[in-house]
């Protein structure tokens, strides 16, 4: 209908005096635009939203804790005098309660990685020595929870700590690559004279009567350790370790240190649930690959498996996907990803759950990530060494699962057979 056709009618004698009824007709005809209401409203509530987001990682961001990992994510061998350029320009007028939330920091993630640990340690002893010159500081805080690590470790009495905030991370960092990182940066700060080489009878103390074969394995296998110290006075406690009940990964090694320490032991096959010596032999020969042979790939592996995990930490201090979404962008990067993913959420404490459900459910608006790979990815990691370092895993499984229903991923019957091996 054309408007000059209606506006027409505004002259004619019979429109000038409405009724009530036609009125009420007419309004009818008449419907407000709740749309454009709600579209207007739908807007505002969207800009809301997204202030609260940016107001929400801008906060975040601005952690003292969150601003030093922002930094120190940015560290590679090739950088470092840059980053630690940038670090003193950015915490110039570090405080130091602040100073020791750094020393806190960059201890935690030498525990957590022992391909980097060299590097971390030569960034952190340059930034301390600049603070300290600056202002006075020192590392005691970061000596005492070397210390309290060890102890906690490997000793009965349960030492005691000052600062409560970081035990329970502490505690949480218990897998036996966490002990050796720890155990191994005592031995480096022993060869460089930061500490006496007299501690090495405490250490070989805690270390001979702990469970711990591995760990004990490690330090007396240790080149250093073997030029300055001598374990006759632990043989015999060695030995009595053969009447402890263990996995057979752990009497290979406690063969190997047998053999190295030159201890006879007659029974010894009899009383470890009869391994024949073809049995260790085979053992130790996967033992040795495990430890050499794979070195020359760690260091390919280790540059993907750092980047990834550090945005994943990224994203778990600000909550923000970009940085995700642009690694994903390239698809040959996706399988890692989600492998170290997994990995990296079974390692964590449930603390971060929400974060990880938002972060798995944001995975709904990117086209590359296909359900295959998430199952393909769940299923490698669940079936890798890695399991064996896991915390409260089925829990943790179940509630990924929950997860996988609402991203309706649907696993074959073989693949939830697996599951339910793990779960059972």
């Amino acid at each position: 209908m054309e408007i000059e056709f209606l506006k027409s009618f505004k002259d004619h004698s019979s429109f000038q005096t409405l009724n009530d009824e036609d009125l009420k007709k007419f309004s009818l005809l008449i419907k407000s635009n709740k749309k454009s209401k709600f579209k207007k409203s739908k807007s505002n509530e969207n800009k809301k939203s997204l202030s609260k987001v940016k107001e929400k990682l801008q906060i975040s961001k601005e952690k003292i804790e969150n601003k030093f990992s922002l930094l120190i994510n940015k560290l590679d061998s090739n950088n470092i005098d840059k980053i630690i350029e940038e670090f003193i320009i950015k915490f110039k007028d570090i405080k130091e309660e602040e100073f020791v939330v750094f020393q806190r920091n960059i201890y935690i993630r030498i525990l957590k990685d022992n391909k980097f640990q060299l590097l971390y340690l030569e960034f952190f002893m340059k930034i301390k020595e600049v603070y300290n010159i600056l202002f006075g500081y020192d590392e005691k805080y970061f000596i005492s929870l070397i210390e309290y690590k060890f102890k906690f470790d490997y000793s009965d009495q349960k030492p005691i700590f000052e600062n409560k905030i970081i035990l329970d991370e502490i505690h949480q960092l218990n897998s036996e690559e966490n002990r050796i990182n720890n155990l191994n940066l005592i031995l480096i700060f022993i060869k460089n004279g930061f500490f006496n080489k007299n501690i090495l009878d405490n250490i070989s103390d805690l270390l001979m009567n702990s469970e711990y074969i591995p760990d004990i394995n490690y330090f007396v296998s240790d080149d250093y350790v073997k030029k300055n110290y001598t374990f006759l006075n632990y043989h015999e406690i060695l030995k009595s370790k053969i009447n402890q009940t263990m996995n057979s990964r752990y009497k290979v090694i406690l063969n190997s240190i047998f053999e190295n320490f030159g201890i006879e032991y007659k029974n010894y096959n009899e009383r470890s649930n009869s391994i024949t010596s073809t049995d260790l032999d085979n053992e130790m020969l996967n033992y040795d690959i495990n430890l050499k042979t794979v070195e020359s790939f760690e260091q390919f592996k280790s540059k993907i498996e750092i980047e990834i995990d550090n945005i994943i930490e990224e994203y778990l201090l600000i909550e923000d996907f970009e940085e995700i979404n642009n690694y994903l962008e390239n698809n040959e990067n996706i399988n890692n990803f989600m492998t170290e993913l997994f990995n990296y959420y079974f390692k964590n404490n449930l603390n971060y759950f929400e974060k990880f459900k938002s972060l798995f459910l944001n995975f709904r608006n990117n086209d590359n990530i296909k359900s295959s790979v998430m199952i393909e990815s769940l299923i490698s990691i669940l079936n890798s060494d890695c399991v064996l370092d896991y915390l409260n895993i089925e829990t943790k499984i179940i509630k990924l699962l929950e997860i996988f229903k609402i991203l309706q991923i649907n696993l074959d019957n073989q693949q939830t057979e697996y599951i339910n091996k793990i779960l059972s």
